[in-house]
């Protein structure tokens, strides 16, 4: 709902101004699933994040667990191989970092 109120706000400003725009929508098809753990600690040391910050990031990805829920059951715990987990509050801002 927050992009169609987005979408109806940028369209409605450039109605009122006269202004000519374009408004491009992407969606990466599961894109939390494929972010390479190697290749996201490589762009924090990149942009300058200290040793410490890293491995707490690696900590969180290496040694976290999930686990899946169908129909208000939780499903057995695992470790993950890849990506950054779906509904963490990390995971936006480490999924804009890679």
């Amino acid at each position: 709902m927050d992009g169609v109120l987005s979408l109806h706000e940028i369209l409605n400003y450039t109605h009122m101004k006269k202004r000519v725009g374009v408004v491009l929508k992407l969606d990466f098809e599961k894109a939390y699933d494929k972010v390479n753990w190697d290749f996201l600690l490589e762009c924090h040391k990149l942009r300058g994040f200290n040793e410490t910050w890293c491995g707490w990031i690696n900590q969180i990805l290496r040694n976290g667990t999930v686990s899946t829920k169908l129909n208000n059951c939780v499903g057995p715990y695992f470790q993950s191989a890849k990506g950054v987990r779906q509904g963490d509050p990390h995971s936006p801002f480490l999924f804009n970092l890679a």
